[in-house]
């Protein structure tokens, strides 16, 4: 696919590039890096960077350094995570009680 000239791209507002970077980061199911972002919303890593910035000073979207990369996310992922805690502590339960039977890391649902 060639690449779109200055005129067949759409010019898009601070506000437009910002939202899709969140709508972008929100259908992750895990942190994602700069580049990431960048290539996921059609962006160049220093304008991905910018805004990123800004979302952060906003408080929309989260960041920790790893290594050289910085990871970004937003508090959907963070509710995702206490679901995923919250589902296994009902596994364990259930394993408890001979319902299910974890095994290999996985659980399965005990056979009668």
């Amino acid at each position: 696919m060639a690449k779109k000239t200055q005129k067949e791209r759409k010019k898009r507002s601070a506000e437009e590039i910002k939202q899709a970077i969140v709508d972008y980061i929100e259908t992750l199911d895990f942190p994602t890096t700069t580049g990431g972002i960048a290539e996921g919303v059609g962006l160049n890593w220093y304008a991905a960077s910018f805004y990123l910035g800004q979302l952060r000073e906003e408080g929309r979207v989260f960041h920790k350094k790893v290594g050289r990369q910085n990871q970004w996310w937003t508090e959907k992922i963070d509710e995702q995570r206490k679901k995923i805690r919250e589902m296994e502590s009902v596994l364990k339960k259930l394993e408890k009680r001979g319902v299910v039977v974890k095994k290999g890391g996985r659980y399965r649902i005990k056979k009668r």
